[in-house]
């Protein structure tokens, strides 16, 4: 999903935009200076920087990237330094990167579903953060955003929910055009023959049935051994 011609999210970051240019004009003594700062900032902690009066928007317009500052200070340390969302899109910040972040720390950075989609993710940066059907609702995602980050069969499954919470508190309903499709296909995804039933209702001849392998088919997720945070 592509927000780069979006006219609010362009309002949004046009003052940081500017604050960026303005900091890195393309001169040459100007990039020679902005790499120098890069590499001196880097060599200090978060106290120091703040002492010496660096913000969030300098040390970003400096080119540092996500990766690189996440690696060498952390994320909570990085919030409290005044790092926000936009500083960290600028850095760099992609779908892969929610794997470095909790639900608590997107909770302080005020991400719902619609902010969290500025970063690209797809369906395995999301379900990497562990969170509940109801965090997810609550965060306003839906059964349309899903697909739009392209869950289907077997990346619902490594959510860790059963079937009845993708329907009832995200309002997924067609299963099949997620590739449930057969009761083998579904249950070699590590589904349950309770989701299996619900995704394939009217539920299949016993001939099929008997086609999957019982050690297979009767597998159950140990919801008791996941923590959502």
């Amino acid at each position: 999903m592509d927000y780069g011609n979006d006219p609010l999210i362009s309002s949004r970051y046009a003052q940081e935009q500017q604050t960026a240019a303005d900091m890195t004009k393309p001169t040459k003594t100007a990039l020679i200076r902005t790499v120098r700062d890069r590499i001196t900032w880097l060599k200090r902690t978060l106290n120091q920087l703040k002492d010496s009066g660096v913000t969030p928007e300098m040390l970003v317009a400096s080119g540092v990237k996500w990766d690189t500052l996440q690696s060498k200070y952390g994320v909570d340390a990085l919030l409290e330094y005044g790092l926000r969302w936009r500083h960290m899109l600028r850095a760099g910040f992609r779908g892969s990167s929610l794997r470095s972040v909790t639900p608590a720390q997107m909770a302080h950075l005020g991400l719902n579903a619609t902010r969290t989609l500025e970063c690209r993710p797809n369906a395995a940066d999301l379900g990497s953060l562990g969170m509940s059907a109801v965090q997810l609702r609550d965060a306003g995602w839906n059964a349309d955003l899903m697909r739009a980050i392209g869950v289907n069969c077997r990346s619902m499954a490594d959510f860790g929910w059963p079937l009845k919470d993708w329907a009832t508190e995200l309002g997924v309903t067609d299963f099949r055009s997620l590739g449930f499709d057969t009761y083998a296909n579904c249950a070699t995804a590590g589904w349950t023959r309770a989701d299996i039933k619900l995704a394939l209702e009217p539920a299949a001849p016993a001939s099929q049935l008997a086609q999957v392998a019982p050690s297979v088919f009767e597998k159950e997720l140990d919801l008791s051994k996941i923590q959502f945070i």
